[in-house]
């Protein structure tokens, strides 16, 4: 995941899952067959 993403190389941390089940105050999310990488980079346009 982290190779198609600007700033790859820096150290961060990569998360796959079938299902993402999130829930806490107004927030109620359910994402299927994703992933996502966080990092400490800047992202530029």
């Amino acid at each position: 995941m982290s190779c198609g993403i600007p700033g790859h190389d820096h150290p961060g941390q990569e998360i796959i899952a079938d299902v993402y089940r999130y829930q806490d105050g107004p927030y109620d999310w359910n994402l299927q067959g994703g992933c996502g990488f966080a990092s400490d980079f800047a992202y530029k346009t």
